[in-house]
């Protein structure tokens, strides 16, 4: 009895020593990764700080009372009869009137009303030229659909519908 005891204690102290040396080079490959990657971020940082150095010299070597400062000239630019244009097409309407969502189509269509109200008012002037009287021009903003706008409701509840189900633990 003692002797099949001292056999299974000597069994269960050598796969000790086995898990015990496992877990011990687990942990050694774990230190190398942690270890290759501090040397590298050294080697990024030392690189980081010559680059420093250098931008650090080269601003020393700068005398701020001679480096010029751009300076814009609005009345030049707005006397430019040829203005930059982009060499691609932008597209003017990016949704459709069958894709748009409700709160876009209700700013469109309060845009087409105010624009429609803007052309009459020019063409009224257009016809009384001989009086020389202009009034300021009236523009008026579509008001803001209600805060939160009707498609980011939507949005909000699908996206709600979608988190939902993944916060519940059951």
């Amino acid at each position: 009895m003692v002797l099949d005891l001292c056999s299974v204690s000597n069994v269960a102290l050598s796969r000790i020593l086995r898990q015990l040396s496992d877990v011990a080079r687990h942990a050694c490959t774990l230190f190398q990764e942690v270890e290759a990657d501090i040397q590298g971020t050294h080697r990024r940082v030392r690189a980081l700080h010559g680059r420093i150095a250098g931008l650090q010299g080269a601003v020393r070597g700068l005398d701020p009372k001679q480096e010029a400062v751009p300076v814009s000239n609005l009345d030049a630019e707005s006397k430019l009869s040829v203005y930059y244009r982009a060499p691609w097409h932008q597209q003017r309407n990016i949704f459709l009137p069958s894709t748009r969502p409700p709160c876009v189509e209700e700013l469109h269509h309060h845009a087409k009303q105010h624009l429609r109200a803007l052309r009459r008012e020019h063409q009224s002037r257009g016809d009384n030229r001989e009086q020389k009287v202009q009034g300021p021009i009236a523009v008026v903003a579509p008001p803001f659909p209600p805060f939160p706008a009707i498609c980011s409701q939507k949005k909000q509840t699908i996206k709600d519908r979608h988190f939902l189900p993944a916060l519940c633990f059951n």
